[in-house]
């Protein structure tokens, strides 16, 4: 079998898995070729719809409101000529994300 890695929108996924987000699960084959198998947990996470079809380009997160979770902040490169959405801040109640508008 081998083992898969499952991409999330733009930087989201290594954003995701430095934050807790994405479950490290161990690689079925005996001989992996990659350490980890990621499983897309976006949708779990709120991120989904608001993120999809975004070209981001940066990423910042950190407690804005004391409540002990990290919020996320999107940085898009705009409508044109990507077609993408504008910046998004999503703020993170109790371990799942809000867009914030």
């Amino acid at each position: 079998m081998t083992s898969t890695i499952y991409k999330l929108v733009g930087c989201a996924a290594l954003l995701l898995a430095l934050m807790g987000l994405c479950e490290a699960l161990p690689a079925a084959d005996p001989a992996p070729k990659t350490a980890f198998v990621f499983r897309d947990v976006g949708d779990e996470a709120g991120l989904f719809p608001a993120v999809a079809g975004i070209a981001g380009h940066g990423v910042g997160w950190g407690d804005v409101d004391g409540s002990g979770y990290p919020s996320l902040y999107v940085g898009t490169f705009g409508d044109a000529p990507y077609g993408s959405k504008p910046n998004q801040f999503f703020r993170n109640v109790k371990g799942k994300f809000q867009l914030d508008d």
